[in-house]
């Protein structure tokens, strides 16, 4: 990845230049793989499970990171541990709607739930 490309990438998303995000353009890695290459160095450990104690789904392309625009990503299936899709569309959810993927890649939320408080003040 060149300097700035993941900042670059967020920065698109934020402002509704990245529209949809396909995992299949991510290199699926297991569990075990990706806590060689971060544990202890960058990390911990890896969470195995999500708060619904399904797998997540990791990605991980650390053959070239340096030069991919497509690096890492997570994603939980939500409460039914099923995975809705391969592309998703970048977008908040309703918070309530527990079936819902979470899904991150690349330093910025794919899906996620909406936050629905507003400001009392």
């Amino acid at each position: 990845m060149t300097p700035g490309s993941a900042r670059t990438i967020s920065s698109a998303a934020a402002a509704g230049q990245v529209s949809t995000v396909d995992l299949g353009d991510y290199q699926s890695i297991d569990l075990g793989d990706l806590e060689a290459i971060l544990v202890p160095r960058y990390i911990q450990d890896v969470p195995p499970v999500d708060g619904w104690k399904f797998p997540f789904d990791f990605y991980l392309d650390a053959a070239t990171a340096s030069s991919a625009l497509q690096v890492m990503g997570i994603r939980s299936g939500g409460r039914d541990g099923g995975f809705e899709e391969q592309t998703y569309e970048v977008t908040a959810f309703t918070p309530t709607d527990y079936n819902q993927d979470i899904v991150w890649v690349d330093g910025f939320f794919v899906r996620w739930p909406q936050n629905l408080q507003k400001n009392l003040l």
